[in-house]
């Protein structure tokens, strides 16, 4: 009986997300909401694979039901890191060929297109996180994930903020090496040289873009951006809001990622 309420809260839960993600995709242009729906299930569909065939998988009985399940989460997560970096990189080729009132204000297909894409990977991971909400409980993922799905669907309706994007984006460098280093921890593998290069990795990529390029990115906004952005309509606000509380979000995970860095590095030295 308790195995059946429980899957029953499961398919409640994400037959909600589904009708408001469905409601969410239907406010775009057809093109984009095409795009998303099909970014959304591209992503649904590795992640069956992935559960099918055992693709990349550690040998049975080494993890739990549920770490295999966190596992195959993760590696979605780490082909979306790689699409949306290269992404990002495209993005930052197109300022060349903007102006900067453009870069802040006007429609942008290369931008519109990589955000649709991302957009299509929050709900599915939203969805992930929802359904596997007793035995994945992150918050602070969460949190995160629906501030930046609300200010991709406002931009991809509205084409603004084609500049930040591309920083934002390529923040998803630092994400495989946190997967990669998860991987090896719950293999229990952290004896390996692979696990504390995979840590550094994360580390160093996490604050350099995370940190560093996100507040310079801040600044830009700021600096060089508010004149234009700050006479948009009310909705950009709310999408500046969303991307100061990444910002915060940021913050604290960098400031736990710098400490773990700093114990590493101690304890490298002590050997």
């Amino acid at each position: 009986m308790s195995t059946i309420n429980t899957s029953n809260r499961r398919l409640a839960r994400l037959s909600v997300c589904i009708i408001v993600f469905s409601f969410l995709t239907t406010q775009q242009s057809y093109d984009d909401a095409m795009l998303m729906t099909i970014s959304t299930l591209f992503f649904t569909f590795c992640y069956a694979i992935v559960r099918q065939t055992r693709l990349f998988h550690p040998k049975p009985g080494v993890l739990s039901p549920a770490e295999e399940t966190e596992w195959r989460s993760r590696i979605i997560g780490i082909l979306h890191a790689i699409i949306i970096t290269i992404g990002s990189l495209h993005c930052f080729s197109e300022w060349r060929n903007m102006t900067h009132e453009e870069s802040w204000s006007s429609a942008n297909r290369v931008t519109s297109f990589w955000a649709t894409i991302f957009g299509g990977f929050l709900q599915y991971d939203i969805c992930w996180i929802i359904y596997h909400l007793d035995e994945y409980d992150d918050i602070s993922a969460l949190f995160h994930h629906i501030l930046f799905l609300g200010a991709t669907h406002y931009n991809v309706n509205n084409c603004y903020f084609a500049r930040p994007y591309a920083w934002l984006s390529l923040a998803e460098l630092s994400t495989p090496f946190l997967h990669l280093r998860w991987f090896f921890a719950v293999a229990g593998r952290k004896d390996e040289p692979m696990y504390f290069f995979n840590s550094y990795m994360f580390a160093s990529t996490f604050l350099l873009t995370r940190v560093v390029g996100y507040t310079w990115g801040l600044w830009d906004v700021w600096w060089n951006g508010s004149e234009i952005w700050m006479k948009l309509p009310a909705g950009a606000y709310i999408v500046m809001a969303s991307v100061h509380a990444g910002y915060g979000l940021n913050l604290f995970w960098g400031v736990k990622v710098l400490k773990a860095l700093m114990r590493a590095l101690g304890t490298k030295k002590e050997d």
